[in-house]
């Protein structure tokens, strides 16, 4: 099992990078929230959250995972982000939530289903495979801001570039 955390801004639009660490404290990468344009940056300030998209840097500062939210009159009942991956290449990440107290966030890499779901009043969200496996736990210590987010990786099927996009953007909808 691989530990790596991270402390989220204050701030949830905010566009500073913030640090990736492993259990050792050392620096691993940075994750950064970031806008397409000036228009998309008033958008999501008008409509609260609309436009998230999320990239994460290795810690010489290359991207290593980058999630880009698509824009169309299918996607504004259920958001689709485009996710490229250097590890993975590109996949779609899609909005399954049913209901906002059970968010739940699906993707395809490689024919394999994946599942980034969290139950109602549980800290914890886990990411499982097709075969119901158990690939991540995922826990905060607390409610408000600044929260400290722990990542425990129990398999390699997924690095913790990806995923930490990936559960970046599943908090900021949530």
């Amino acid at each position: 099992m691989t530990r790596f955390h991270y402390v989220t801004p204050i701030y949830r639009k905010s566009r500073k990078k913030f640090a990736l660490t492993d259990a050792s404290g050392n620096r691993v990468g940075d994750i950064q929230r970031h806008y397409n344009s000036t228009f998309h940056y008033f958008a999501d300030n008008i409509f609260s959250d609309y436009l998230v998209n999320v990239e994460v840097f290795n810690k010489e500062g290359m991207s290593m995972s980058k999630a880009v939210e698509v824009w169309s009159l299918k996607t504004m009942i259920r958001s689709e982000w485009n996710v490229d991956s250097k590890n993975y290449g590109e996949f779609v990440l899609k909005d399954k939530t049913m209901v906002k107290t059970n968010p739940c966030m699906e993707f395809v890499i490689h024919n394999r289903v994946y599942s980034l779901k969290k139950d109602f009043m549980d800290r914890t969200t886990k990411l499982k495979n097709s075969s119901d496996k158990d690939i991540a736990l995922i826990t905060y210590d607390k409610v408000v801001p600044p929260r400290t987010i722990t990542i425990d990786l129990l398999d390699d099927e997924i690095d913790v570039y990806t995923l930490s996009c990936i559960y970046y953007l599943f908090s900021l909808r949530d």
